[in-house]
Order: structure tokens, then C-alpha cells, then sequence
């Protein structure tokens, strides 16, 4: 499997570049975008990756009410997500990426539960999970396709959830291709 390693805290991004939006926020790696591409994929084979840390930007809860491929290619599709506290701050590993559909993964992903996130996202440049991080909650996603063509996937994940009696949106920059066999280099993201 080829894959980008998927850094578990590094740098706070909010919804769309605002951080006073008051939503839900997400705790990417070092860079601004994070790619995921998965060689030999066959058709309908689930793969589950997390390490996506989520967060609140002002008091009170989101729920989570969705996860899909944001503008894909190809015919890959969410299949289900969950919402988990974050293993880090009791010294666990994150999911990183495993060929398992999410209810197989060992940690305490529950897809069909509620998916509350209710910890403060942590001040701007934060970089250690000793700076307010212990209460952010992990993203685990699953995904698959129909296995026609040479790829599938999308640049980024849209998470829809629901705050303060609003729905919204956050787009983020997180690519995630299925290749039937090596990943060509040339893929977006």
C-alpha cells in the first residue's frame, strides 16, 4: 500500500481559512493538504483511514451528520465514518489507513452512534499534543469503489455536521485515491 504517513498533530486549520467561524474545525499534518493513494484496490473492498483530529471553534457541540468525497473521480464512495476521542493523548496510535471496513477496526469506531464533537479546538500553530489537544476527537472514514477504470477518488473530504441549529460544511484538503493497480504519480492533490 502506498500512502502518505498521516501525521497525527501538527498544524490547525478551520473552515474555510476562518477561524472565527465558530464550526467545526480539523487538525491536519504538516501541510496544508494530505494525500492518500492506495495501489490494488479490488472492486467493493473497503479501506478505513483516520488520523484526522476534529474540534470545535467555539463553545458547544457539532454533530457529525455525513463524510463524502468532495467533487470525485470515478465511482469511489464514504461507506461509513465514525467519530472517536483521540487516541494520542492516552498514548494510542490513530488509525492511519487499513484494508478493514470501519466497524472491523479495533478502537472504538461505532458508526452507527452519534458522531458529537465537543473539544475546543486548541490556539493556532499548536504542535504537540501536550497544548490542549487531549480532548479533540479522531475521524475514522471508510471508503470503496466499483473497481472500473485505472483510479478513483477525490481531493478533499466535505464533512457535514450540524451546529448551534445550523448545518455547515468543512472542506478539507485531504486526498484519498484508489488505484486499481500502482498509483500513477499524476494524481490531483
Amino acid at each position: 500500500m502506498t500512502a502518505v504517513a498521516l501525521v497525527a498533530i501538527a498544524v490547525f486549520a478551520s473552515a474555510c481559512g476562518n477561524s472565527s467561524s465558530g464550526g467545526l474545525g480539523v487538525l491536519l499534518g504538516d501541510s496544508s493538504a494530505l494525500r492518500m493513494a492506495v495501489d490494488d484496490v479490488p472492486a467493493g473492498q473497503p479501506l478505513s483511514f483516520g488520523s484526522l483530529m476534529l474540534c470545535v471553534e467555539s463553545a458547544g457541540a457539532a454533530t457529525v451528520t455525513g463524510v463524502d468525497l468532495d467533487q470525485p473521480a470515478g465511482n469511489a464512495r464514504v461507506d461509513a465514518f465514525a467519530i472517536r476521542p483521540n487516541p494520542f493523548a492516552s498514548g494510542q496510535d490513530g488509525l492511519g489507513a487499513d484494508r478493514k471496513a470501519l466497524t472491523d477496526v479495533a478502537g472504538g469506531f461505532v458508526p452507527a452512534n452519534p458522531q458529537v464533537v465537543s473539544g475546543p479546538c486548541p490556539a493556532a500553530g499548536t504542535s504537540s499534543a501536550g497544548d490542549g489537544t487531549a480532548q479533540l476527537s479522531e475521524l475514522g472514514v471508510e471508503v470503496s469503489w466499483d473497481g472500473h477504470g485505472d483510479y478513483a477518488g477525490s481531493k478533499a473530504l466535505d464533512i457535514h455536521y450540524q451546529k448551534d441549529g445550523r448545518t455547515s460544511v468543512l472542506t478539507v484538503p485531504f486526498a484519498v485515491w484508489l488505484c486499481a493497480s500502482a498509483c500513477p504519480s499524476s494524481l490531483p492533490g
